[in-house]
Order: C-alpha cells, then structure tokens, then sequence
C-alpha cells in the first residue's frame, strides 16, 4: 500500500476488525435485521446495545486517529470503511438519521479515494454498499416504492460485478417488499423499450428513404448501386436520429 506505514495500517485495520467482529457477532445471536424486523426491540437487550456501541467507541478512535495522518488521502479508504461499519451498527440501534448521514459520508468519499488504493470492483461493491442499506432505512421507514428503487439500483450494481451474495440478498429483500426479486418488471420494460426502438427505427428508415427519394426522382424500389447510397445515407441518418429521441424521452 503505497504511501502508508504498514505497522499503522496493520494496528488499525486489527481495530477495525474489532469493531466488526462485534457487529458480526450481534447478527450471529440475534439474526439478520430483515427476518426480525417486525419483532419489537430485537435489538434493544442489554448485552446487544453494549456490543455495538462498543463498536461504534472502536470506530470513533480509528476515525480520530486517521485525523492527524500526514498524508490524508492515502487514508480515505479507511475512513470511508468506518463510515460504513458505523452506519451498520446505528442502523440497528434504530439510529435512522445518524445511520443515513454516515452512509451519505461513505458514499461522498468514494469518488476521493485514490485509484490505487481500491482493488478490483472495491468501489463498485461500496456504492452497491451504500444503496442496499439506503434501502433497509427507507423500508425500515415504511417507503417501499423508494426501498425497492435502491434495492434494484444494489442488485443492477451486483450483476455487473457478478457479486452472486449480493444478487442473492437484493433478490431477498424484494421479496418481502413484493417486488419481483429476479428482475421480472425490469426485463419486460426493456423488451418493450426494445420493441418500440426497433420499430421507430424501421419506420423512420424506411419513410426517410421514401422521401428522399421523392425529392430526388429516384425509386426507391429499385434504386441499385452509386444510386441507392444517398437513400442509404439519410434514411439510416434519420432511423439513428429518431433511436436517439427516444432513448432520450424514457429516461
């Protein structure tokens, strides 16, 4: 890791797994959030609010430390992580608005982060990150339609990177919101935007041909050879342009 010192990276990233041992340890006893979500104060005893706030004083101290590196932005990855594993321990705690405002910080982070500093697909799986728990507050808030869009945008994010546990999760949570967990409803409005693209562009190619040709004298018919590229030229002209239009309008 270019540019930091190793021992430091090494104690910290020990102090990190800490703090997410402990959150990992309150899911391993209670279970996960959406299989208890309707079971009042599950994650209100005593000894699973000591643990995660004991990650959250973990956290604090890592963030504080990495304050007063001399080369602050060879540690913005560090810092994005304590974001995260923070807003996942407000999260249970009920901490909607402190949870949401550390996912904001993790995802305002990312674009900061040094090249060199992320792996292969790291910043991918950290914006999928960011919108599979927007979507666990929107739905712990009862917004369902905005809990299925960031799902959907989580799960989009993880089929490009081929993240089969993420699929699987997103597949999960949609399920309990009724939406179609495997990309049913996105498939078909993609077929449809196919369907009404490819029509568009036949209709506008062939009438563009037709009346080019109209103003030109030639028969579109049976026009062959240096005859028929002009046709050519401005009826596929005119079947791009109208594809651009549409794709424009459906946005």
């Amino acid at each position: 890791m270019p540019g930091v010192d190793r021992s430091e990276h090494e104690r910290l990233s020990k102090r990190f797994n800490q703090a997410k041992e402990l959150f990992e340890g309150v899911l391993n006893r209670k279970g996960p959030w959406l299989r208890n979500r309707n079971i009042p104060n599950h994650y209100s005893d005593r000894q699973t609010v000591a643990d995660l706030e004991a990650s959250l004083r973990i956290l604090a101290e890592i963030r504080e430390s990495l304050r007063h590196k001399s080369q602050p932005d060879e540690w913005l990855l560090h810092v994005a992580g304590t974001h995260w594993q923070n807003a996942l321990a407000l999260f249970l705690l009920k901490r909607y608005d402190e949870a949401a405002s550390e996912n904001d910080a993790m995802l305002a982070l990312i674009p900061q982060v040094p090249k060199h500093m992320w792996t292969a697909g790291q910043d991918q799986l950290y914006q999928s990150n960011y919108y599979f728990l927007r979507g666990e507050l929107a739905m712990a808030r009862g917004e369902v339609e905005q809990a299925i869009a960031c799902f959907q945008e989580s799960r989009r994010i993880d089929i490009k990177q081929g993240n089969d546990d993420g699929i699987r999760k997103c597949n999960e949570y949609l399920q309990a919101l009724g939406s179609p967990p495997t990309g049913e409803g996105e498939l078909k409005g993609d077929l449809r935007r196919l369907l009404v693209r490819s029509i568009a562009f036949l209709t506008f190619g062939f009438g563009s041909a037709l009346i080019a040709g109209h103003l030109t004298g030639i028969n579109v018919w049976k026009a062959a050879g240096p005859k028929a590229v002009p046709l050519f030229v401005f009826s596929a002209a005119a079947a791009v342009l109208a594809d651009r239009l549409i794709q424009r309008v459906w946005r």
